[in-house]
């Protein structure tokens, strides 16, 4: 388990997005409109083997140094995902190598860009995944796939439903919802539901990230 954020004044609202991430034991770096690291948790310093308050204040360019599959630099200051950002344009999840925090390190960025109320400036959530188990299993034939009712599953919960509303939605009663989501928990590799809908989305099971 992660221990909580670092006390920042950040909006209400997002701490409380930042807080549900980290309890859930998910890396997580959170970047302003310049892309400038403002913070992050215990596990994202464990999984890049980074120092938090070396970090903060940075770019995460400088901070990550990510490389594509074939070697070219991916991060700088032409970022493709604060320019899509920028724009309004829907956040996939990527795969890069970071170079700058030691030993080169294969990861899955997962982005969340959240857009605050009161006129707030916007901020971008970075969750960091491993991608070696959607690695291994894109590569192999899967001998226990998903089924169309649990990617049905995944979708309600990437759009923020709870038991009661997958109930409601898939027309299954509360136990058939739970055998369900234990089910996906265990093909993903994952023991939350907003884990499972992390990985879902890194590995392209379920729908791109919308600005919120």
């Amino acid at each position: 388990m992660s221990r909580p954020l670092t006390d920042t004044l950040l909006h209400p609202l997002l701490r409380h997005l930042m807080d549900g991430i980290t309890r859930a034991g998910l890396p997580l770096m959170l970047l302003d409109a310049d892309g400038v690291v403002v913070d992050g948790n215990a596990a994202l310093a464990d999984r890049l083997g980074l120092d938090l308050d070396t970090a903060r204040g940075r770019p995460c360019a400088d901070v990550v140094q990510g490389r594509d599959v074939f070697g070219n630099v991916f991060c700088g200051p032409d970022c493709p995902v604060l320019a899509m950002w920028r724009e309004g344009v829907c956040l996939h999840p990527y795969e890069i190598e970071a170079h700058g925090v030691g030993e080169p390190r294969k990861v899955t960025f997962v982005p969340i860009a959240v857009k605050l109320p009161d006129g707030e400036e916007p901020m971008l959530l970075q969750v960091v995944l491993d991608p070696t188990p959607a690695q291994r299993a894109a590569e192999a034939d899967d001998p226990d796939p998903l089924t169309p009712r649990e990617i049905e599953v995944l979708e309600g919960l990437a759009r923020g439903l709870s038991t009661r509303g997958l109930v409601a939605a898939l027309h299954i009663s509360v136990s058939t919802v739970r055998n369900h989501l234990q089910s996906v928990f265990r093909k993903l590799g994952v023991h939350s539901r907003l884990e499972a809908v992390l990985v879902a989305r890194a590995r392209g099971l379920v729908g791109a990230i919308p600005p919120r």
